[in-house]
């Protein structure tokens, strides 16, 4: 209940009318990417490359040159697991499915000009909704949300460059706590890949 309330008023910040910087012609838009995820303190875990994708908006704060930017993304991260089958190593992709909501402020380095970058900082909350690993040798698929904390939180950031109605962007995603329910200490890192339009 407490999640399906955060998530409706964080959607209700869409509907708000704010102007952005002057070097941001459209305000909403789409935005998808690629994730190249792992998690923290295994030494044998390999790079999981996944997607996002999502809507976000840019709301201007009376600030020259910074903007705030929520996000709504479903992003699936994870890490890939090396498994042992008697002399043979075989990858498990441990997939883990995200609402992730990024607030992030934006600093854009330019106005009026259609090339505009911008660096960009902000907190993540983020609320698991499918957990899953695959095992490539037999292609088995087992349930892992149980063992998976229902919500995530960390920091992102990185740079931006929108041209016209377009963006693009490098972005990293810092897990600050821990992803599995006990006593595993497992953190998510993800570094995302970013493309979108503007309306």
């Amino acid at each position: 209940m407490k999640k399906a309330i955060f998530i409706l008023g964080f959607i209700c910040l869409f509907s708000l009318g704010s102007n952005t910087v002057q070097a941001q012609r459209t305000n909403f838009g789409i935005r998808g990417g690629v994730n190249i995820a792992t998690m923290t303190n295994m030494s044998d875990y390999n790079m999981l490359v996944e997607f996002s994708v999502g809507l976000y908006k840019d709301i201007g704060l009376g600030i020259d040159k910074v903007t705030f930017s929520p996000e709504l993304l479903y992003s699936r991260i994870g890490a890939k697991v090396p498994m042992y089958v008697g002399r043979e190593i075989y990858d498990t992709n441990f997939k883990l499915d995200y609402i992730r909501i990024p607030l992030l402020l934006k600093y854009h380095f330019i106005n009026n000009s259609t090339i505009t970058p911008s660096i960009l900082l902000g907190p993540y909350v983020g609320f698991n909704i499918r957990a899953k690993a695959v095992a490539m040798y037999e292609d088995l698929s087992l349930d892992y949300r149980p063992i998976v904390k229902t919500m995530d939180f960390g920091v992102t950031f990185g740079g931006e460059v929108a041209i016209d109605r377009f963006n693009l962007g490098v972005r990293y995603g810092f897990g600050i706590i821990d992803v599995l329910k006990g006593e595993v200490s497992e953190k998510n890192r993800v570094l995302s890949v970013v493309a979108g339009i503007g309306f």
